[in-house]
């Protein structure tokens, strides 16, 4: 995770057509992994990443950008309007 004048930028591991939206946690490899009911279809993984990603992380949508991985499984997000600090506290709830 990194921290610059546009957000912070979040690596993401998606494990897409789960049961239920779930945030694991962070991978030693310092992904946040989040399990996403839909499946990884014409993106509509993405989409729903994007929006549990705003409820959890309490961002609108529109401040989730998606800049690279839109047809894998790891993902690199900006995610405009929060602090590092911020992230982990309210991915630590959940």
């Amino acid at each position: 995770m990194q921290q610059n004048e546009a957000g912070v930028l979040l690596p993401v591991r998606v494990m897409a057509g789960k049961k239920a939206n779930q945030c694991v946690g962070f991978s030693d490899e310092n992904e946040l992994v989040l399990k996403i009911r839909a499946p990884a279809l014409k993106g509509a993984a993405n989409r729903e990443l994007i929006t549990y990603l705003s409820e959890l992380l309490q961002v609108p949508k529109q401040g989730i950008i998606l800049l690279k991985g839109a047809t894998c499984k790891h993902k690199l997000l900006l995610i405009e309007g929060i602090t590092i600090e911020q992230i982990l506290h309210r991915t630590a709830l959940a």
